[in-house]
């Protein structure tokens, strides 16, 4: 909800370092810590305050007024003080970015306005705290529950699309093909296992093959092993192949350090889906040739 300037970088680690260090040599000489300020940062974006020089002319006025006005403003409330941040405080709020958080993704508007209501309420380390709570929520969230969806091919073309996205997609008889869009860790390896056995329920097919597109998998922690192991196994157990397409370099050589590559077996690896049901494809014409 904060105006920023487009053409301004903020380098949030070096201000963090600039900061820790001067409460650091400060400490050492008995001298107020410091920290940055939003009132302050409100008063001078309204005051059209464009470098750091400014928060120097802002010290020597303060320091002017204490030796020589403070006669003048010492009996002056507070809420005079909380009048000039209130007037400054709404030139900071851009309305128009919580419209578009509301129309692109409602639930990072609901986020924002917690996090909103929360500093005002509660004060700005609570409010912030609270933001950050609730956000790392919301990743660990979409983390356990990856975006699993079955594909088909889009008719005249090599591309294999989401057939819910896509319902004039095409699909193989007798094999299914899933991509999974998240790395696999011992949180989301439940829930991959209950969305395959949905899919394959929903397929209405009697499989022979699962294609597990693993375009979208960035990182495989070595603790899935053993569930990836299992999986395989209902799978042949079934009479069902698995087999892979896409994986990335570092995944593969999770699964061929972890001995997952000898237990799927090499050759049921493919550099796409292309390949892999042109493969799948070739074997049925040669078991029809040797018929």
């Amino acid at each position: 909800m904060v105006r920023r300037n487009p053409d301004y970088k903020v380098e949030s680690n070096q201000e963090l370092f600039s900061i820790g260090l001067a409460n650091m040599v400060g400490s050492v000489f008995n001298a107020y810590p410091v920290a940055g300020s939003f009132s302050r940062t409100a008063v001078n974006d309204t005051n059209k305050a464009k470098t750091s020089i400014s928060l120097l002319v802002s010290a020597v006025l303060v320091l002017l007024t204490v030796l020589f006005l403070t006669h003048l403003i010492y009996y002056l409330p507070q809420k005079v003080l909380a009048a000039i941040i209130i007037t400054a405080v709404p030139g900071l709020v851009e309305l128009g970015e919580a419209r578009f958080l509301w129309k692109v993704r409602k639930r990072e508007f609901v986020l924002m306005m917690v996090t909103f209501i929360a500093t005002l309420g509660l004060g700005i380390l609570v409010g912030i705290g609270i933001g950050v709570l609730i956000s790392l929520a919301i990743v660990i969230h979409r983390s356990s529950y990856p975006n699993i969806v079955m594909l088909g091919r889009l008719p005249d073309t090599e591309h294999y699309r989401d057939l819910e996205r896509h319902p004039e997609g095409l699909t193989q008889t007798h094999t299914t093909i899933v991509r999974i869009d998240a790395s696999l860790y011992f949180a989301n390896i439940p829930y991959m296992k209950e969305k395959l056995e949905e899919l394959e329920i929903e397929s209405g097919k009697n499989l022979e093959q699962v294609i597990i597109d693993a375009i979208g998998i960035n990182e495989v922690e070595a603790s899935t092993r053993h569930a990836l192991k299992e999986l395989t196994e209902e799978y042949e157990s079934g009479g069902i192949d698995v087999i892979f397409t896409g994986v990335k370099g570092p995944v593969r050589d999770i699964f061929k350090r972890s001995g997952l590559e000898d237990i799927i077996g090499p050759s049921q690896f493919y550099l796409n889906i292309t390949r892999a049901v042109d493969s799948l494809e070739e074997e049925k014409e040669e078991e029809s040739h040797l018929v």
